[in-house]
């Protein structure tokens, strides 16, 4: 692995565990037979969650699918990009 593709990993690590501790949140309202609704809570720090609106039938957790796609469209760029990285090491034949 050559120098530009180890920075290349190493931005995408340092992107991937930015988005998981300032994670994506969301609103949700539970209605009468199980029926509910899901709204955006915006993005907090993992261990402050966004404040609750108020109401009992309210409540606040986190976007688990949103982060999952965020995290995967980041994984895929960053092999993506450290495979254009990818060359010959000097001295290497083919």
């Amino acid at each position: 692995m050559n120098r530009m593709q180890r920075l290349a990993l190493l931005v995408g690590v340092i992107v991937v565990v930015g988005m998981g501790v300032y994670s994506p949140w969301m609103h949700i309202k539970r209605g009468a037979r199980g029926i509910y609704t899901t709204e955006s809570a915006g993005y907090s720090l993992i261990v402050r969650p966004p404040p609750c609106k108020t109401g009992a039938a309210y409540s606040v957790e986190l976007d688990v699918s949103r982060l999952a796609v965020q995290e995967g469209i980041v994984v895929i760029a960053t092999m993506m990009i450290v495979l254009l990285f990818k060359g010959q090491r000097p001295g290497e034949q083919q």
